[in-house]
C-alpha cells in the first residue's frame, strides 16, 4: 500500500503517511499504482522500455539506476569558448607591438611616410635606446639609433648634430664633418651646430 500524494510505502493500518503526513483513504488503501518515471528527466515510462523516449537515458529493471545519455546527445550541449587568461592577453599584446614595430621599420625602409602618432612612438623608442647606448658608451649602437631617426626625420638638424658628436667620440671625424655640414644647412643659426663645427675645425676637420 502506497501514499497517493508522495508514493511512500505505507504500513498496514496506517491512517497518515509517515513521509508527507497525508491522510490515507481507507477505500484506496489496497491499490495505488506507481508510474515508472525516468530518473533523469521524470518522463513517464511505458512497461518494457529500455531507453527514455525524451532524454535517451538507459532504464534499469528497477528504474532507479540510470546511465548517462549517449555521447551524441551530450555533444549537443553548447560549450562556451574558453576565456583568455590575463597572462595570455599580455603575451598577445607584446606580440602585436613587435609586429607593429616590424611593419613600421619596413615602411620606413620603403620610404613610406608614417602617420604622426606612429612617428612619435617610433622616435621616442629610438631616442630611449640611443640614450641607454650612450650611457653604456656603446657609440656604435647610439649611431645606429640616430641613423634610423634620420631616416624617419631627414630634415631634423639635431639628429645630425648628435650623430656627429658620437662620430667624434669614435674618432671618425670625416663622418662627423659630413653630419655637421648637413645640420648647418638645415639650421644655420643653431648654437649646438656651430659649437660642433668649431670643435671639428679646431681639430683640423
Amino acid at each position: 500500500m502506497f501514499c497517493l500524494q508522495c508514493g511512500n510505502e505505507l504500513k498496514d493500518g496506517a491512517k497518515f503517511c509517515a513521509k508527507c503526513g497525508c491522510a490515507v483513504p481507507t477505500e484506496t488503501a489496497q491499490t495505488v499504482p506507481i508510474e515508472k518515471r525516468c530518473a533523469s528527466c521524470g518522463t513517464v515510462l511505458k512497461d518494457g522500455v529500455k531507453f527514455c523516449p525524451k532524454c535517451g537515458c538507459a532504464v534499469s529493471a528497477d528504474v532507479s539506476a540510470v546511465s548517462p545519455p549517449p555521447v551524441a546527445m551530450q555533444q549537443q550541449a553548447a560549450v562556451p569558448p574558453p576565456k583568455t587568461s590575463e597572462p595570455q592577453k599580455k603575451k598577445n599584446t607584446k606580440r602585436y607591438i613587435w609586429i607593429l614595430l616590424a611593419v613600421m621599420g619596413g615602411l620606413v625602409g620603403a620610404g613610406v611616410q608614417l602617420p604622426k602618432y606612429l612617428l612619435i612612438k617610433k622616435t621616442g623608442t629610438l631616442l630611449d635606446s640611443a640614450r641607454a647606448a650612450a650611457n653604456r658608451k656603446d657609440y656604435d649602437q647610439a649611431i645606429d639609433c640616430y641613423t634610423q631617426l634620420i631616416r624617419l626625420e631627414p630634415n631634423y638638424a639635431p639628429h645630425y648634430i648628435i650623430r656627429s658628436q658620437f662620430y667624434s667620440l669614435k674618432g671618425n671625424y670625416t663622418q662627423a664633418r659630413t653630419d655637421i655640414n648637413r645640420a648647418l644647412q638645415l639650421a644655420p643659426d643653431d648654437e649646438y651646430a656651430k659649437n660642433q663645427d668649431a670643435f671639428l675645425r679646431a681639430l683640423g676637420n
